[in-house]
């Protein structure tokens, strides 16, 4: 009696099903991760918006520091760029894609407006709190929408500018 071991090659149609399931998983794959992570270029314009964000806040604390010398806000970023109390370079009071400044009004003797145009919108979590802001949204001071937002600083210790009480 000669047994032979049964070495049948795949049929085709087995093949073919077993190429279209593993073709279909990397897809899905793809899809899932770039639903999960975002697009390349959704993640370049969370990082130029990150980028926008620490600006904004070294702007602040300039402003706060120049305040503190000068017991005046700065007329304007050029102002304050040139002063002892701002320390970020030229670039560090422009958009990092536009290469324009950011725009800067003096409200009040303590407050002012600061404004950038955010190309996504960011998460509560992901903004520390404002040492300044009072109040139940001080753990949201940054956060901004897409588009042009406006946050509005005031000066810490305006009222008592050497920080005595």
């Amino acid at each position: 009696m000669n047994v032979k071991p049964n070495l049948s090659m795949p049929s085709p149609s087995g093949f073919r099903l077993f190429s279209w399931i593993v073709i279909l998983a990397v897809l899905a794959t793809l899809v899932g991760g770039f639903w999960l992570a975002g697009s390349p270029q959704q993640e370049r314009f969370r990082r130029a918006d990150a980028q926008r964000l620490q600006q904004l806040q070294q702007i602040a604390n300039g402003v706060d520091a120049f305040w503190q010398q000068n017991q005046r806000l700065p007329a304007n970023l050029e102002e304050l760029q040139t002063s002892r109390s701002f320390f970020a370079g030229p670039e560090g009071v422009r958009d990092p894609e536009s290469n324009e400044l950011y725009r800067y009004q003096p409200q009040t003797s303590s407050t002012y407006e600061l404004c950038a145009t955010f190309q996504t919108a960011t998460l509560a979590e992901t903004n520390p709190p404002h040492p300044v802001f009072d109040g139940p949204a001080a753990s949201g001071f940054w956060n901004h929408g897409v588009g042009l937002t406006c946050f509005r600083p005031s000066i810490l210790n305006a009222k008592n500018p050497m920080g005595k009480f």
